[in-house]
Order: structure tokens, then C-alpha cells, then sequence
């Protein structure tokens, strides 16, 4: 896209993160509520020691979120009002802590508008009243960080009655909960339908796959090779349920079958730090229903 048309929805964003930051009620609520986070989010989130600090976050609240949840997957489905609201209360939480936007070096989000705008918001929220200290050229988009793609079944109800009825109700189950079942693919004459290397269907274990890699040959660089011996690189990663849950099962260690217990809540930050030199999670291991993590 052109830098103009960038610089004009940059500055769109800004202008809805004042206005977002303006309910305050929710914006209250949002900031000091912690306790969904999966090992919680303390006062002791601070930039400290010579490690690469490594945030994750999951955007905020979408459309097809909610009671009514959606297989969402690769359709663009915006934020709601109160997603934008949750991504401008990130930013704030994360502020307190130290984490000024200006002390992030890189983000990376995926392709998909909900990821991509909770990390504008939140950048603009981190930079307070020193907008002039961030911009969206710091800001990497991958389609590797983009949700799980659930095939034929996208836009559907998770609890759609003709789905149950056609598959049953283990079946359905499996998709969502287990490593290697996956709905059915989308054919070529389907409106979702995108050439390789898009996927037309994943398990969680394909959607995992990839988002490790991202990591790997994208992520690692930036939070470990971009820097001199005597920098502290901070990186954030906005992205989906389900790569982010990839992600910490990769970083932790988590067994297949505990994955699915990895609860990654909308705009909820997730801090990890790592040891440049090893590249290794140094914070000590809490314990979780997934069996452990290194997060913060």
C-alpha cells in the first residue's frame, strides 16, 4: 500500500484510539482486569536485565466473537467498539509497566484487519501523548501469524445446528480441540478459496507449524539479530487465539494433548523474556493447567 494511504489510516486510528480512550468506564475496567489472563499479569511486568523481551498479544474482541462465536479463521471480520477499546487499555497497561512505544523495536501481526488495527491501536495507546514516537513503519505484517484456517466450515456457528446434525457433535469437538483433526477443505469454486501457499484447511498442529516457523525465520531475527551485544530488543507479536497459543506451546514445551487448555484471551498481554546468547526463556517456570509456562 502507498505511504499516503498508510500515513491517512495511521492517523484514522490515532484520531479512534482518542475517542476509544474516552470511555473511560470500560477503558477502567478493561485495564485493571488482569485475572483472565492465562498466568497473569503483574506489577512485576518491567523491562529489566539484559534479555529480549518478547510480547504477545491476541487482538482485540472481533465481530464473530463472543456467545455467538464464528470459525472465524482467514475471514476479515473487523473489531468491535469494545475491541478497539481493549487493544487502547493494552496499551495502556503496558505503558504503566515501561513499555513505552518507543522502546519497541519491531511488531509483527498478521494479514487479517482485527490483528493488524489492535496493533495500531495499542502502539498509539503505548506512545501516550508522544505520538510522534511511533509509526506503522515499524509494524511487519506475515500471513504465518494469521488465524487457523477452518476450511468449508469459516463463517459458521460453532454451534450451528445443521453442522452438528451433518458431522456430530465428537466430530466438531475435534476440530477445535484436537492437534490433528481438521475440518473439510474449501474447493476451488469456494468465495474463500486463495492459491498456495494459503492453506484450504488446518489442524491445529498445520496452523502451529507455521507460526513456529514465522518465529523462526521472521521473529527470531528481529528479537535476537538486530541489535548490537549491548541492546535490549522488545518485540510485540499481535495475532490470533490460536497462533499465539502455538507459539507458547512451542516456547513452553506444552504436550499436544494439553494445548487445547491454553487460554488466550483478547488483548490480554503476554510477556516473555528471553536470554539472547541461548536464545531460551529465562523467567522461571509457573505453574498452569497446561502444565507449566515461562510467561508473565
Amino acid at each position: 500500500m502507498h505511504y499516503f494511504v498508510h500515513s491517512i489510516i495511521s492517523r484514522r486510528r490515532v484520531e479512534v484510539f482518542r475517542k476509544v480512550l474516552n470511555n473511560s468506564t470500560i477503558s477502567r475496567t478493561l485495564q485493571t482486569d488482569t485475572s483472565t489472563s492465562p498466568i497473569g499479569l503483574t506489577q512485576e511486568i518491567k523491562q529489566q536485565g539484559p534479555a529480549s523481551t518478547l510480547i504477545l498479544l491476541r487482538h482485540g474482541q472481533s465481530q464473530w466473537n463472543g456467545p455467538e462465536a464464528r470459525f472465524t479463521g482467514w475471514y476479515d471480520i473487523p473489531l468491535t467498539v469494545r475491541g478497539r477499546v481493549e487493544a487502547v487499555s493494552c496499551g495502556q497497561l503496558l505503558r504503566s509497566r515501561g513499555f513505552k512505544a518507543n522502546n519497541i523495536d519491531v511488531a509483527f501481526t498478521s494479514e487479517l484487519e482485527r490483528a493488524h488495527e489492535t496493533c495500531e491501536l495499542a502502539l498509539a495507546s503505548m506512545a501516550g501523548a508522544e505520538q510522534e514516537t511511533w509509526d506503522s513503519s515499524r509494524i511487519r505484517r506475515d500471513w504465518r501469524l494469521n488465524e487457523r484456517h477452518y476450511g468449508a466450515v469459516q463463517g459458521l456457528s460453532k454451534n450451528d445446528p445443521e453442522l452438528l446434525a451433518k458431522y456430530g457433535e465428537d466430530v466438531v469437538r475435534g476440530w477445535r480441540r484436537s492437534m490433528t483433526e481438521k475440518p473439510p477443505p474449501l474447493t476451488k469454486n469456494d468465495e474463500m478459496y486463495q492459491p498456495p501457499p494459503a492453506p484450504t484447511t488446518e489442524s491445529l498442529q498445520d496452523c502451529q507449524k507455521r507460526a513456529v516457523e514465522c518465529f523462526h525465520s521472521a521473529i527470531a531475527p528481529a528479537l535476537f539479530d538486530e541489535a548490537t551485544d549491548s541492546e535490549k530488543r522488545t518485540v510485540v507479536v499481535v495475532a490470533h487465539s490460536n497462533t499465539i497459543r502455538a507459539l507458547m506451546a512451542s516456547f513452553d514445551s506444552v504436550p499436544d494433548p494439553l494445548v487445547s487448555k491454553l487460554h488466550v484471551p483478547n488483548s490480554v498481554p503476554i510477556l516473555y523474556r528471553f536470554e539472547r546468547s541461548t536464545r531460551e526463556p529465562v523467567s522461571s517456570r509457573l505453574q498452569s493447567v497446561a502444565g507449566g509456562s515461562h510467561a508473565r
